[in-house]
């Protein structure tokens, strides 16, 4: 009996201590799994929720989801293509690169694979009306701690940049909630430990040396790596992370060393606009219920769950909407064409689902 009493005084003292940080114990979540899962096999962000969870989640790609302008199907991943015209910066018509997806294609495939409603345009969800059923109370006004205190896994958050473009990202939770501590970060990401994570798919250079060698080794013809993917950036205010990268579009990007981790620091003070929209409809765990989740519950077959939305998706032009201006020819749903030339292929890529 009293082995049980100090059982349960140790957890009700974890859940206040994390409840006054305004986070709680990392938990089964479809949308983060879902989310996770277009990380490279060796991230520090699935690693700590298999920890928390006990759940066996792989990387669908190894190397992580590539980014692809105007990418919006998931059962494409590293297939090539065409560039249908040279826009952005760092894409040439007729060149090839390996298919992927893009800011919105990403939130899409999450909430489409987790039986959530279909995502709106970017710059719909930024132009919702107030208290529409999907604002969430404090959040446009918090910054750092406070504002993780306000969200929740799979809450969105809608920018427009200055420059006029649109981006989409999801909140993951804190490094806090990864397992991470003020000893285990290093000095200058100490500060950070509670402030909130954005999971989203933009350009990063990290990506594009990644997959230089995984091209050479598979292709005769050329292709070119791309220029981006799936990565996790913690939010800050001002530009206070040590280092610096260039993208393959020669834009600089701050970023922390997570213990040899590349972690992005994204402003927010650079965007003209931002909005935290609770879109999710569903409960976390798939079960109709609220509470644990029972052993029953099957994982996320990301495959099955979006063969035949694939065909549908293409046919919806509202559905696609994009990080950078839109070419007419992405906003009509025809995205960069599938070509013969994907059998000039020395082998099939290793794509691997999430198992239980």
């Amino acid at each position: 009996m009293r082995l049980k009493r100090l059982v349960l005084l140790i957890l009700t003292g974890l859940f206040f201590l994390n409840s006054a940080c305004g986070e709680t114990l990392l938990s089964r979540d479809r949308c983060l799994e879902a989310a996770l899962v277009m990380l490279e096999e060796d991230s520090p962000f699935i690693r700590g929720y298999r920890e928390a969870t006990g759940r066996k989640i792989e990387a669908l790609c190894p190397l992580g989801c590539p980014y692809l302008w105007g990418g919006k199907a998931e059962t494409r991943l590293l297939e090539t293509i065409f560039a249908w015209q040279s826009s952005p910066a760092y894409y040439v018509k007729g060149q090839s690169y390996l298919y992927g997806l893009d800011c919105s294609g990403f939130i899409q495939y999450i909430m489409r694979s987790t039986g959530n409603p279909k995502v709106e345009s970017i710059s719909t969800l930024l132009g919702l009306p107030e208290n529409a059923g999907y604002d969430i109370e404090g959040a446009e006004e918090k910054k750092g701690e406070e504002l993780a205190a306000c969200l929740q896994p799979g809450d969105l958050l809608a920018v427009c940049h200055k420059r006029g473009a649109y981006h989409v990202g999801m909140y993951i939770g804190t490094l806090a909630v990864y397992g991470y501590t003020t000893e285990t970060l290093p000095e200058d990401l100490r500060p950070y430990l509670h402030y909130p994570l954005m999971i989203h798919c933009t350009t990063s250079g990290a990506y594009y040396e990644r997959y230089e060698d995984y091209i050479e080794d598979l292709y005769d013809r050329k292709v070119y790596p791309p220029d981006g993917g799936v990565i996790v950036s913690v939010l800050t205010e001002g530009e206070n992370a040590p280092y610096e990268a260039w993208t393959p579009d020669n834009d600089p990007v701050r970023y922390f060393d997570l213990n040899g981790y590349v972690l992005s620091a994204y402003d927010t003070s650079k965007d003209l606009k931002t909005r935290w929209v609770r879109w999710r409809r569903d409960d976390p765990y798939g079960t109709g219920e609220t509470g644990p989740a029972p052993e029953e519950v099957q994982d996320i077959n990301v495959t099955e769950e979006t063969e035949a939305a694939e065909d549908n998706m293409e046919e919806n032009p509202e559905d696609n909407t994009e990080e950078s201006q839109v070419p007419e020819e992405a906003e009509n749903g025809e995205e960069m064409e599938k070509t013969e030339e994907n059998k000039e292929k020395k082998k099939t890529p290793s794509i691997i689902l999430v198992t239980k």
